[in-house]
């Protein structure tokens, strides 16, 4: 859902207060809820602000209040112009904005390099260091023991707190799911958090976990919750100018119906941008429905085997309902 009226006063009387917490903290929140078509807006006042500070104030911030998070996700996550994001990556102590920046564009192996250098160099150990390995470690199709991911506490800061809900449930879902085995309990838990991440507005957090549990849904014989989600989802990714979900279940949609007219040329823009998960789940898509070539077919391969994305391919065997030879 957009963003309300109460947020964004909220947030305008923090600029105003030159609250710098208040206004990174408000900017998170933005990020986890996917409210992206704001960020131009949000960036230019937050640098305004940053103007009005005293190089004193500035230096007792630290680095990391400064705004290269938000420019990241916005070049990265809502234009999948990756380009553009380059600047913001590079400094040195960067690594959450590295991390975010290669995981995003589906390098899985840099992505969790950065995981582990931002757990030694800045100690960001805790709930998102340790799930973090452990999807990543599904990606990469190694196994990991469930109750690893269950002994994780939650913070009991509210924000984190759903988050951190959410994706403790995408990574029980990606478990099962490339287990080839989803019980009823663990299908029933997951699509309540889809419900509860939705009813408080998380949506870019929850069309994360919409990447895995739609997925889950056809695997389960619920065609049609898996496409009132997906349509849901692709409406919802638009309105937010969310492009990097767009794109993502608009493959997704193909690889329902069939309908993959205009999926090479997709392919080939994403291999241009280097979006490698979106390259690898639009050319298993076209090779699953007989539209693929044996060039075709080494390059998902390739991905797979040296950016990770063992998960990718089963997300699009699911929905096929086929597998990848």
């Amino acid at each position: 859902m957009p963003a309300t009226v109460k947020f964004f006063e909220e947030l305008e009387r923090a600029f105003k207060r030159c609250d710098v917490d208040e206004v990174v903290e408000l900017g998170v929140r933005m990020l986890h809820m996917g409210w992206y078509g704001r960020l131009d807006w949000f960036l230019e006042r937050f640098n305004r602000m940053l103007k009005d500070l005293s190089p004193e104030h500035l230096e007792r911030l630290g680095q990391r209040r400064f705004p290269d998070l938000f420019y990241v996700v916005m070049y990265v996550i809502r234009d999948m112009r990756p380009e553009k994001a380059l600047p913001y990556v590079r400094p040195k102590g960067n690594l959450i904005e590295r991390r975010i920046f290669h995981e995003y564009l589906g390098n899985h192996p840099r992505a969790y390099h950065y995981v582990l250098r931002g757990e030694k160099e800045m100690g960001l150990g805790g709930f998102w260091t340790e799930i973090r390995k452990l999807y990543l470690h599904l990606y990469r199709g190694k196994d990991i023991r469930l109750e690893r991911v269950e002994a994780l506490e939650t913070t009991e800061d509210e924000l984190e707190f759903v988050a951190q809900i959410i994706t403790k449930s995408y990574t029980v879902g990606l478990y099962h799911l490339l287990k080839g085995d989803v019980p009823e309990d663990t299908f029933n838990r997951v699509r309540k958090t889809v419900m509860y991440g939705l009813s408080e507005n998380y949506d870019h957090t929850t069309s994360r976990l919409l990447q895995v549990f739609i997925p889950m849904a056809v695997m389960k014989g619920k065609g049609t919750l898996a496409r009132r989600l997906l349509n849901a989802a692709i409406s919802t990714a638009r309105t937010e100018k969310n492009r990097y979900m767009y794109e993502w279940f608009v493959l997704y949609d193909a690889a329902l119906t069939g309908e993959v007219g205009g999926i090479g040329r997709k392919v080939r823009t994403y291999r241009e941008r280097g979006y490698l998960g979106h390259e690898v789940l639009g050319r298993t898509v076209l090779q699953l429905v007989g539209r693929g070539s044996s060039h075709n077919l080494r390059r998902i391969k390739e991905i797979r085997d040296r950016y990770w994305h063992v998960h990718t391919i089963r997300f699009a065997e699911i929905l096929t309902g086929r597998v990848l030879e």
